[in-house]
């Protein structure tokens, strides 16, 4: 049952129009489980509502970059890449030397340094 309140209040939450009406749906739900005498289910739903999140993330568009300044040069770049004007999240990740990296559900591009030195140490050990 958490499960199902918890999608409905996703849907809910991302077909409204503003903050202040997604909050209401929030206390809505909240009021309807203290009525039914359901408030045990809280933090399962809560719980449900994470992972639906967390799924929903896996699949939205992310271009990682080492640094901040490299933003505005990594999304030029993967203009020439992309065919659609793409609007990723962008996010910094140290785990780069340099360049950049685009993820989505069916794409990967990696402009990195990192991915450049492991290919070039792979070619430099395979001989």
């Amino acid at each position: 049952m958490p499960a199902e309140y918890a999608h409905a209040l996703y849907r809910a939450i991302q077909d409204a129009p503003d903050s202040h009406t997604a909050q209401r749906y929030t206390d809505a739900l909240i009021a309807h489980l203290k009525r039914e005498g359901r408030m045990r289910a809280l933090p399962a739903i809560a719980r449900e509502l994470a992972r639906i999140d967390e799924r929903r993330a896996a699949t939205r568009p992310v271009l990682s970059v080492a640094r901040e300044r490299d933003i505005e040069r990594a999304r030029t770049q993967l203009a020439k890449y992309l065919d659609a004007d793409v609007q990723p999240a962008t996010r910094v990740d140290e785990r780069l030397i340099g360049g950049w990296r685009y993820t989505d559900t069916n794409t990967l591009v990696d402009a990195s340094y990192k991915r450049a030195l492991l290919d070039l140490y792979a070619r430099i050990t395979a001989q």
